[in-house]
Order: structure tokens, then sequence, then C-alpha cells
């Protein structure tokens, strides 16, 4: 039967349909928590990005500002020097581009795992930091590595890490110059040493 004149006909949907005004209200709800859900991702991404860049930055500052300083390093020139060598040798002036080294040529050990007076030192005016390896002449082993020796610093005495033969043993220490700035290496210089095992 059809409905009366003037009568509005029921808008109804169809069975396990939804109604084409609730289907268009949920794509736009959809929509917009989809974008939402973008822009959080993206704002994570950014952070991430942000945090990895700090990290990194830490990381070059530390490098280039001394982190891997040697713990074992101490202000001031080796002590077995006079004090007229002090004054000496902090009144020098070191040519552009030049650097000084000094170690104990002549290094005793009590036994293999003792210490041993090496006096490794950067002194008051080398414009670079220095790294040093030692080596065994023999077999081209690493004895011993220093962290980053900064300049008027010096380390007293060292520990191998090779246990070496009671004996004599030649060896040699290589000073690697690394620019303060930069981080580069700007150099090497090499001394030869007797390694003293006592027993």
């Amino acid at each position: 039967m059809s409905n009366n004149a003037g009568e509005t006909p029921n808008q109804t949907s169809q069975p396990g349909y939804p109604a084409q005004g609730s289907a268009a209200a949920d794509a736009i709800a959809k929509a917009q928590k989809n974008a939402h859900g973008t822009r959080r991702n993206v704002i994570i991404a950014l952070i991430v990005v942000v945090v990895a860049i700090a990290v990194v930055g830490t990381i070059v500052f530390f490098v280039l500002n001394g982190s891997g300083n040697d713990s074992g390093q101490q202000e001031g020139q080796a002590p077995y020097k006079t004090e007229e060598e002090m004054q000496a040798e902090s009144e020098r002036e070191i040519a552009t581009g030049m650097f000084n080294i000094s170690i104990a040529s002549d290094i005793e050990f009590e036994n293999a795992n003792s210490d041993g007076y090496a006096y490794i030192e950067n002194v008051p005016n080398n414009p670079y930091n220095m790294r040093v390896v030692i080596t065994e002449d023999e077999t081209g082993d690493v004895l011993y590595e220093s962290g980053v020796i900064t300049p008027n610093h010096y380390i007293e005495s060292i520990r191998l890490t090779k246990q070496l033969a009671a004996g004599e043993h030649n060896a040699t220490a290589t000073f690697t110059a690394v620019d303060p700035s930069t981080g580069e290496e700007a150099g090497q210089a090499a001394a030869a040493l007797h390694l003293n095992i006592k027993s």
C-alpha cells in the first residue's frame, strides 16, 4: 500500500548494510585516526633522529676533546728531571709542524707481570696529543698501548700486555701525534727500547 500524500517515506537500510550516512562518518573517522597515527609515527621518528644526532655529536665532542685520555697520565713533566731541566723544557720552542717525543730507552721489570718505569712524556710545548704503542721487534706483537697523552702530562710506569721471558728484549715505541682540534693524525716518530725482564 502506498504512503498517504504529504507523508515522508521511512529511510531504512537494507539488512546487513550500513546506511550511506553512517558509512561516510566511519570513513572520515578512520581517515582522521590514520592521520593521527601517521603524525604520531612521524613525531616518534623525528625524536629518534634527534636523539641519534645528539649521541653522535656527544661521541665526536668527547673524541675531539680527549675523552680517550689515558687514565694513568699525570700532569707535569717526568719526575726524574731536575728543576733546571724542567724549566728549560718549558721554555723551549717547538717549530710549527714538529713535535718532541720522550721515553726511557731502558725499561726494567721485576717480572713479566710487574710494572716498569717508562716515563712516557708529552712535553709542555708540544702542539699535539700523543698516543704510544710499544711493539716487540722480534715478533711485531703489541706489548703496550696508551690512551691519549695531552701536552704537559706523562705516564710514569707501564705494564706489558704480553708475558715476556726473563732477559733482554728489543722493542720500538711509536708515538702518533694527534691534532687536538680535529682528532686527525699529524705524524709519527719512533724510539728504540730495551726491555729487561729480571725474572
